[in-house]
């Protein structure tokens, strides 16, 4: 098999949980990796769950409830292409938004 190396960087302790819950499984975190890095090429997604414990900080959960509220009344751009949507902000007066 033709293999390639992926560096990425993590925190030391997502490292060590992440090898010792591979373990208790009896595998090595690289089939882990190989495993998640097949499903999000097959599947062309990425789910995600969040422990009950984690919460949103004030400003994303803010920003999120505003994106859904200018999804909802329409209050959004769309673009066709990428090409667009570049010119768009190229040529937009950007002070204008709340960023």
């Amino acid at each position: 098999m033709n293999t390639a190396v992926i560096t990425a960087k993590t925190d030391i302790y997502t490292k060590r949980d992440a090898q010792k819950l591979a373990q208790d499984l009896g595998l090595p975190l690289s089939s882990v990796v190989n495993a998640l890095l097949k499903q999000f090429v097959r599947t062309k997604s990425l789910n995600l769950s969040l422990d009950e414990g984690l919460q949103l900080s004030d400003w994303a959960e803010k920003n999120l409830k505003q994106s859904k509220n200018d999804l909802d009344n329409g209050d959004y751009y769309e673009f066709d292409n990428i090409d667009d949507a570049v010119s768009f902000l190229d040529h937009s007066n950007l002070e204008k938004l709340d960023l």
